[in-house]
């Protein structure tokens, strides 16, 4: 029975102790990436999520993140202020894509992506509840996407990749 009882007491610890034994430092991930970009000054972030909202002069709104545990990421969703979805083709999807990617992304991620859909490297990938999805051939990231869906009759488009 003290087993089970010091058992128990020790289960906050151990919480807290996963969260010390992140591979990327919690602490050291801020806003500084989107800091000096002028066009997103009058953000909101959230050091908890990592994330800093930006409403955009279109009203569209941007989700910026950068951060990660196990997996550090940097991502980028743009959800559209109309409430009627009007455009859904490939090209429009990758040019709000880029959009974002040459805002949040490194030059030469960027420059690298750039790349990549001008040579059409990447896969397109359909599902029910995305109207499509595209993975970009990458050796390093785990994972470099670019989905695109209808969220309450709005156009949800998010690009990112992580790695870890």
């Amino acid at each position: 029975m003290k087993i089970l009882l010091l058992f128990f007491l020790t289960l906050p610890l151990q919480a807290l102790g996963q969260e010390e034994d992140c591979i990327f430092d919690q602490e050291t991930q801020t806003d500084e990436f989107i800091r000096d970009i002028q066009e997103f000054q009058n953000y909101e972030w959230n050091d908890s999520t990592k994330e800093a909202t930006i409403i955009l002069e279109s009203g569209d709104t941007l989700i910026a993140y950068r951060g990660g545990c196990y997996h550090f990421g940097i991502s980028g969703t743009l959800k559209t202020a109309d409430q009627e979805l009007r455009e859904t083709s490939k090209d429009y999807i990758l040019e709000k894509g880029l959009w974002m990617a040459k805002n949040l992304f490194t030059t030469f991620n960027f420059n690298e992506l750039q790349n990549k859909v001008t040579t059409e490297d990447y896969e397109i990938i359909r599902s029910d509840e995305e109207i499509f999805h595209i993975e970009f051939n990458h050796d390093y990231y785990s994972e470099y996407y670019l989905r695109a869906e209808q969220l309450d009759g709005q156009l949800k488009v998010e690009i990112g990749y992580y790695y870890g």
